[in-house]
């Protein structure tokens, strides 16, 4: 890679700080795993005029939880819960769900063919578009240099398709570049994490569990490092509050004032980021 483009990435990666990160002031997402038991029922309620379908869980949670997902709406209550009450709960959260539903929908028309990473294909890093330019035969295996703006492929002439081994090679900078910007926000807030891994989420950008275990969706290395800071610190705030209350969003808007407008353009950006690599691979989160 040439000097000043090796620069430029190590700036971007390592030392470029979020528009918001002047101020220094002194915590949605994770794997679901979806299927039917014995215990669920099908049942339909009228959002706004359109009739949802939804399966209906009981269990012995004290609350009603939704989940959207690309197989609908599931609904889980207590076991005491009335239909009316549920119902209830449904329509005080319709705004929600009817916008989650929107989105799923709008992910799965939106899987065409699969991009064809052939010579001139452009792949999505950090907010930039790498051209791919593949040179066959050079080596006996597939390794990758960023130059000029351009992604070298040196892939050996086997015949062979390099779709596995440039996902793999995604995922290990993912692995550098995103620890880093969270070992970087999580300095600024001032707020320790337990661990750090790598999600394969099909829906979901990052999560956050009680012991401060954050997983950052590897597909980021597709975005902009300010999307990645906002996911970071997202999680984060997800350390001091395991909700999505105002005091979580006072907590973010404290680090990225303009959440709003990152969380837009993250899901704008999901269809096609979710589907670049698709084989429809099963979740690891």
């Amino acid at each position: 890679m040439q000097k000043d483009l090796f620069d430029r990435f190590l700036t971007r990666i390592f030392g470029e700080k979020s528009p918001e990160s002047k101020k220094n002031p002194s915590h949605p997402f994770g794997k679901t795993r979806d299927g039917q038991n014995n215990g669920d029922l099908a049942k339909t309620i009228s959002l706004n005029g359109r009739t949802i379908a939804y399966t209906l869980r009981r269990s012995s949670r004290r609350s009603i939880g939704f989940l959207v997902n690309e197989t609908g709406l599931r609904v889980t209550a207590p076991k005491r819960s009335s239909l009316y009450s549920i119902e209830n709960a449904i329509m005080d959260k319709q705004k929600w769900i009817l916008s989650k539903l929107d989105f799923y929908h709008f992910n799965h028309s939106s899987e065409t063919v699969p991009i064809e990473w052939t010579n001139g294909a452009l792949l999505p890093f950090l907010g930039d578009k790498l051209s791919l330019q593949i040179i066959n035969g050079t080596t006996g295996k597939t390794f990758f240099n960023i130059e000029n703006g351009k992604l070298l492929i040196y892939h050996p002439d086997s015949g062979k398709p390099f779709d596995s081994p440039l996902k793999n090679w995604l995922v290990q900078q993912a692995g550098a570049i995103l620890a880093k910007r969270l070992e970087l926000q999580a300095e600024r807030m001032n707020i320790p994490f337990g661990a750090f891994s790598l999600s394969n989420a099909r829906t979901r950008w990052g999560s956050c569990t009680a012991r401060r275990h954050i997983r950052l969706n590897w597909r980021l290395v597709h975005c902009d490092i300010s999307l990645i800071d906002y996911v970071a610190i997202h999680e984060l705030a997800h350390c001091l509050e395991m909700n999505h209350s105002q005091r979580f969003w006072n907590i973010v808007a404290t680090y990225y004032p303009d959440y709003k407008h990152a969380r837009k353009q993250l899901h704008l950006q999901s269809p096609t980021l979710f589907s670049l690599f698709d084989k429809r691979e099963n979740q690891a989160d």
